[in-house]
């Protein structure tokens, strides 16, 4: 059995598959992969934005509201929600290793390669895909957003 989990925290279900109405955009793939795969219409995110709601699907537990106060260091954003996997907290990727899956991770979200925040742990293999920002290496070798559009 193959297990694929897709998190898209900012596509909405009325631009892909069946029910599509408020795009323009043309997604066959997405569309047959649609068709092919189970859909949770009623499905929410528990705590918003995405590093927040990615913590809460890589454990099972929830992350809002921000009741922990775990250690920040090595991440530039410390607003409540912020923070890392705490070692104790078991993650989705390291459940499925123990029973035997081969687990990967591609994502474009920053913050989760951060070796201080465990979010690629107990994966096998991951890999940071650039994606939606346009991002330049600063003199301090930090990623900056690019003022070109």
């Amino acid at each position: 059995m193959n297990v694929v989990c897709i998190c898209l925290d900012t596509f909405r279900p009325d631009i892909v598959g069946p029910g599509k109405k408020l795009s323009h955009c043309l997604t066959p793939n997405l569309d047959d992969f649609y068709a092919q795969s189970v859909a949770f219409e009623g499905a929410y995110g528990e705590g918003q934005p995405t590093l927040q709601i990615r913590r809460a699907f890589f454990t099972g537990r929830r992350s809002f509201p921000w009741r922990y106060n775990f250690d920040r260091r090595g991440h530039w954003h410390h607003a409540p929600g912020w923070h890392k996997i705490p070692p104790e907290q078991d993650t989705l990727a390291e459940v499925l290793t123990a029973y035997g899956y081969y687990t990967g991770l591609i994502a474009d979200t920053y913050h989760m390669f951060k070796p201080t925040m465990n979010y690629t742990r107990g994966f096998a293999s991951y890999e940071f895909v650039r994606g939606q920002e346009r991002a330049t290496i600063g003199a301090a070798g930090l990623w900056r957003r690019s003022r070109r559009r």
